[in-house]
């Protein structure tokens, strides 16, 4: 018999699974905001500004339940990593990427739809969030 207690690595399979669920809906969520602008500025030109609007609005819509399931991946995955620090440090900026958008939005929100960039803010939120996961999951598997 060796020394290895083998009922540590269902929880270190799980956390592997639940973190990297979490980097793959990142990923997914900032695929969708890029498609997004892509969209958005295809579409300007085409259709009249009422058509635009509600367009926009319906889009809009929907990509808020990826943000809805990236929190709940986020909070799983927080749990799920919680032990190790290196990856909790990690997921834990990758956490406050994904909302820093959101609320320099809130806080910002005149000064940047006048401009593009509210647009870029959301694409290096997005993408910042998405890479911090990545690396928090790389984190999880690397030896102490």
């Amino acid at each position: 018999m060796s020394g290895i207690d083998t009922a540590e690595y269902p929880r270190d399979t799980l956390s592997s699974i639940v973190v990297g669920l979490y980097a793959w809906v990142l990923a997914a969520s900032f695929g969708a905001a890029v498609l997004d602008v892509v969209y958005a500025k295809t579409i300007a030109g085409v259709v009249d500004a009422a058509q635009t609007v509600r367009i926009f609005s319906e889009v809009s819509d929907f990509l808020l339940l990826p943000l809805v399931l990236a929190t709940i991946a986020a909070v799983s995955a927080l749990a799920f990593a919680f032990n190790a620090r290196p990856a909790r440090t990690l997921i834990v900026a990758s956490v406050a990427m994904m909302f820093a958008p959101i609320l320099l939005h809130v806080l910002l929100g005149p000064l940047l739809t006048e401009s593009s960039v509210g647009t870029w803010l959301r694409l290096v939120g997005g993408g910042s969030a998405s890479a911090l996961a990545i690396a928090g999951l790389e984190r999880l598997h690397r030896p102490a």
